[in-house]
C-alpha cells in the first residue's frame, strides 16, 4: 500500500519456476491496470444420499482456451461413447483420472454451489477413506478444509481460489427466502425478465 498498489501490479525481476509456480526474489513492483484471463472450473458432484457413494464429477471450464465440459462417471462404457463423458470402474479410478485431468487443465479459480461445504468436503472425505490425497492444488501444494461455526466451511488450496456461490451472495448483501440453487436462480430469472420488459 505504501507503493500505491491496491490490486493489480507489474513485477519486474528474475523469475524462477518450480513445478507450476513462478517465484521472484526481491523484484521491482509497480501498480498497473490489467484484465486477467482466468481459467475457471465449475464443479458439481453426484453422490448416493444413503450409500456415501461417489457417482460422478461434472466440470465446466471457461477461460483463455475456450469452453470445455467433462463428466467423470462410474459405470460401463456404452456402445456409443461421448467425448463429454468418461466411464470408470470404481471411485478410486474415477478420482485418480479426474486429478490427472484437473492438473492438465490447471484452473485458476474453482466455483460451484456449496462447492466447499458439500462437493469438495465430500471429495476430501472420500479421498481419506480411499487413502489418497485430494490432489487439486498447484505445485504439489496442500488442501485444507476447516469449519467455523456458525459461518460454515472454508478452504485453502495452494495456487487456486475457490468461490462458493451462496457465500459470495451473502457477502454481497443479497438476501433470499433460502439459498437453494433453485430459489436463487428463479429470483434472478424473474428480475431479469422484469428489467427486460
Amino acid at each position: 500500500m505504501e507503493k500505491s498498489i491496491n490490486s493489480q501490479m507489474r513485477i519486474t525481476g528474475v523469475a524462477e519456476q518450480k513445478n507450476s509456480i513462478v517465484q521472484f526474489s526481491n523484484p521491482t513492483i509497480q501498480p498497473c491496470d490489467t484484465s486477467p484471463n482466468f481459467v475457471i472450473a465449475s464443479i458439481d458432484i453426484e453422490t448416493g444420499a444413503k450409500t456415501n457413494q461417489l457417482y460422478s464429477i461434472a466440470v465446466h471450464i471457461t477461460g483463455k482456451n475456450g469452453e470445455h465440459k467433462k463428466v467423470f462417471m462410474i459405470g460401463e462404457k456404452p456402445k456409443r461413447e461421448s467425448e463429454l463423458i468418461s466411464y470408470y470402474n470404481d471411485e478410486r479410478d474415477l478420482l485418480t483420472n479426474f486429478f490427472v485431468w484437473f492438473k492438465q487443465i490447471d484452473p485458476d479459480i474453482i466455483i460451484g454451489w456449496h462447492v466447499i461445504g458439500f462437493d469438495l468436503l465430500f471429495l476430501d472425505n472420500k479421498c481419506r477413506e480411499l487413502g489418497i490425497s485430494l490432489d487439486i492444488a498447484r505445485a504439489n501444494g496442500r488442501v485444507s478444509i476447516r469449519q467455523r461455526k456458525p459461518s460454515g466451511h472454508f478452504i485453502s488450496v495452494t495456487g487456486r481460489v475457490v468461490i462458493d456461490g451462496p457465500t459470495m451472495l451473502r457477502a454481497s448483501f443479497f438476501s433470499f427466502e433460502d439459498f437453494k440453487l433453485e430459489t436463487v436462480a428463479r429470483t434472478f430469472r424473474n428480475r431479469q425478465n422484469y428489467y427486460s420488459r
